[in-house]
């Protein structure tokens, strides 16, 4: 909220070529730190305002994996398109809940005036009465169980406001909401007795969504420990291209339901079942270390068998 980045392609430029922060100090002081390529150069505005002047210059000394100057500055975008805009989450989604703050104060007026019914009479002589009398009168009129009248006077009601077309018009809208945003129908308590199969189409749509928002939030993890380690000087870590990002199953399964499928694939598909360790939900990596080290430590027979046939195999060495 408090920067701004320049970059000279936004769709391919990994690096910006300018990043410009503002920072306001306890002492009403406003500091502003330019960085490019090379340096880092600090301003500092007055406070009755008036030109800035220079604080300070220092180079940074930060290199990519080829060993270019590049602006230490990595960015995490939620989504960009082929012309560098990178839209939030919330921007597009503006209109649709202005439409159901509309809805909701439509309801809210329609119950709060036009909920119940109104008595009607017509053909009454109120001629001749105060204001008080004929105040008074209504009032009789409208607290009293049996209504009567003479000749000419007739009773009625008008009906309360229907809030059916209301409530429909803002679960469209909810719906229409739900599918621009790929908000799964689950989330809104709709789905009643529905299978695996359903319930897993059903959120297609919002794992989707959440798979590109951590391909594109990985490759910023990626870029900034390539440049933390170019920083470092560990030049062989800064053009390591084969890092993966790994992230924790947040998918709506049992643990019985991961195990007999991670079972299932080390069995029939040959997998190490040391590897599959890490898959399993609820399972930390640094549990899944431990369980390695035990299992290297504490061998079971059909290991330890298997090790001393591979000994006997090796050649005798004269």
């Amino acid at each position: 909220m408090e920067a701004i980045a320049v970059y000279n392609d936004p769709a391919r430029d990994i690096y910006p070529q300018l990043f410009l922060t503002r920072c306001e100090l306890g002492d009403k002081r406003i500091v502003y730190q330019l960085w490019d390529a090379y340096n880092v150069w600090r301003f500092e505005e007055p406070e009755n305002g008036g030109q800035r002047s220079i604080i300070d210059v220092a180079e940074h000394g930060v290199v990519d994996s080829h060993g270019e100057p590049v602006c230490p500055v990595v960015r995490y975008a939620n989504q960009i398109d082929l012309q560098g805009r990178t839209p939030g989450e919330v921007i597009p989604y503006i209109h649709l809940a202005q439409r159901l703050n509309r809805d909701n104060y439509d309801r809210l007026l329609a119950q709060h005036y036009n909920s119940w019914k109104v008595k009607t009479v017509t053909g009454i002589d109120l001629a001749g009465l105060s204001d008080e009398e004929k105040e008074q009168k209504k009032t009789e009129l409208q607290h009293d169980s049996m209504l009567f009248g003479a000749d000419g006077v007739q009773f009625g009601t008008l009906p309360e406001t229907n809030l059916d077309n209301i409530v429909n018009a803002k679960q469209s809208d909810v719906d229409e909401l739900a599918a621009v945003s790929q908000t799964p129908a689950t989330a809104f308590g709709k789905m009643v007795n529905v299978g695996d199969a359903g319930i897993e189409e059903s959120r297609a749509g919002f794992y989707s969504k959440r798979n590109e928002r951590r391909k594109t939030f990985g490759i910023s993890h990626l870029d900034t420990l390539r440049l933390c380690a170019a920083a470092e000087g560990r030049m062989d870590d800064a053009a390591n291209m084969s890092l993966t990002p790994v992230w924790a199953d947040t998918d709506t399964r049992t643990i019985s339901q991961a195990v007999d499928a991670y079972g299932k694939a080390a069995q029939m598909l040959g997998v190490p079942k040391q590897c599959l360790w890490d898959k399993i939900p609820g399972v930390t990596k640094t549990e899944a270390d431990t369980w390695r080290e035990y299992a290297e430590a504490h061998p079971d027979a059909d290991e330890l068998a298997a090790r001393m046939y591979e000994e006997q195999l090796q050649p005798v060495s004269e």
